[in-house]
């Protein structure tokens, strides 16, 4: 009896379908173990220097927002002897100035000091500040004091003060000047012996004799 070319189809299909089965089965079972996820080491938080020198560059690059973004919303920032100003004040009135200024100077840190009580940090500094602003010859000698406080995100800025003055220009000797000489004693040579000025003897004062019972009366 022949089957038709359907029915052989239809069997063939039928005998390989517990092979493929089966080799789906295999394969599944050699699927690799997918690789564990990576987790990123967690970033060192910076520290209240960090971010002093952080406010520096970011002011020194013209990031204003940047800069804003490290001062509390309370903030209080004394500039050369004028008012306080808060956080709204600077960021309308002086930090594109400042700026602006940071962007042509130079300015490095000579002695920096760092205190920290709880979340409460204070870093002085001293540094100078060397350039050309505008039409101006800047060198300067400026103090800082930041006060820092830690919040959620990190140490903030609460509190700035600057003063500054220009740097004293040293002296330079005129060419040709000679020093003043020390005035000297001269010692004296062997033998000699110290001469004294010659003084003046002051005569005692007469002492008038006193009357004798001998001596003649005078008068009638």
């Amino acid at each position: 009896m022949r089957l038709p070319l359907r029915g052989l189809l239809i069997l063939v299909a039928a005998a390989a379908l517990p092979l493929q089965t089966q080799a789906a089965k295999k394969t599944t079972s050699r699927k690799a173990t997918p690789p564990a996820p990576v987790v990123a080491p967690a970033q060192a938080e910076i520290g209240p220097a960090g971010i002093v020198d952080d406010f520096h560059e970011l002011l020194r690059q013209g990031k204003r927002a940047e800069v804003l973004a490290l001062l509390t919303e309370d903030a209080v920032v004394f500039e050369t002897g004028y008012a306080g100003q808060s956080r709204d004040d600077y960021a309308q009135n002086h930090v594109s100035d400042d700026a602006d200024f940071a962007g042509v100077t130079d300015y490095q840190v000579q002695h920096r000091q760092v205190l920290q009580e709880g979340e409460t940090a204070w870093v002085l500094t001293q540094a100078t500040v060397q350039g050309i602003f505008g039409d101006q010859n800047v060198d300067l000698q400026q103090t800082e004091t930041m006060i820092l406080r830690h919040r959620a995100e990190g140490w903030r800025i609460a509190h700035i003060h600057w003063s500054a003055h220009s740097r004293p220009i040293p002296e330079e000797p005129q060419p040709g000047a000679a020093a003043p000489a020390a005035p000297s004693t001269p010692a004296p040579q062997d033998g000699a012996s110290l001469q004294l000025a010659p003084t003046t003897a002051v005569p005692a004062p007469a002492v008038p004799p006193s009357p004798d019972a001998d001596s003649p009366r005078s008068g009638p």
